[in-house]
């Protein structure tokens, strides 16, 4: 393998990127912040800047669905996965493809931009901090970002009079389970999870 391809991001889109670099005879280096594989399916108990999965969340599509189409999922495994189910299915992937030889954990991208011989190699430059705190770069043929969607949460605009309430807003982002919103109102998928406990729910659909 002679070409490298920069991929930023070990979770489900990210290492599939890295399988199919190889077929085609391409090196693949994933770029991964955190120390292990997942990316969100990853559950987080503490509040972080990293994506994750709230502690209920089952996958809303069937793992047929879901599943890459080479790599289907252990037959044991429910038709709709939880999230643990989920990322064990991400792992085995990993394993069974010998893709973590290609990922460089505890690496934080800073940079992309096209390098010095961009207009005669089309090469880019990926500035990176490791994790011992040293920066680096490195010029690769082609990058690949694959962080996903969720890393960073979306806030709509504020509604006319939201700063009349006095209750605590927060963004689903952060949230991981019911604990804390005991006696509380909640609403949507998030209330769900609080069905069994002394939470009084409200949910209400605007179209």
């Amino acid at each position: 393998m002679n070409s490298r391809v920069a991929i930023v991001g070990a979770g489900a889109s990210g290492i599939t990127a890295a399988r199919q670099a190889v077929q085609y005879g391409v090196e693949p280096v994933i770029f991964e912040s955190s120390d292990a594989v997942g990316g969100l399916w990853r559950y987080k108990p503490q509040e972080t800047d990293e994506p994750s999965v709230m502690k209920s969340t089952v996958i809303n599509t069937s793992k047929e669905m879901t599943a890459y189409s080479e790599f289907p999922p252990p037959k044991e495994f429910a038709n709709f996965m939880h999230n643990t189910r989920m990322l064990e299915y991400l792992q085995l992937y990993v394993a069974h493809f010998d893709l973590m030889k290609y990922v460089r954990f505890g690496v934080k991208v800073t940079c992309i931009e096209r390098s010095k011989t961009y207009d005669e190699t089309g090469n880019w430059t990926v500035s990176y901090v490791d994790k011992q705190g040293e920066a680096h770069r490195e010029d690769f043929e082609s990058v690949l970002l694959c962080t996903g969607h969720h890393t960073q949460p979306y806030w709509p605009q504020p509604w006319k009079g939201q700063e009349q309430f006095k209750g605590h807003i927060i963004h689903s982002h952060s949230y991981k389970d019911h604990r804390g919103y005991e006696d509380k109102n909640s609403s949507k998928d998030i209330s769900f999870t609080h069905t069994h406990t002394k939470i009084i729910v409200a949910m209400k659909t605007r179209w």
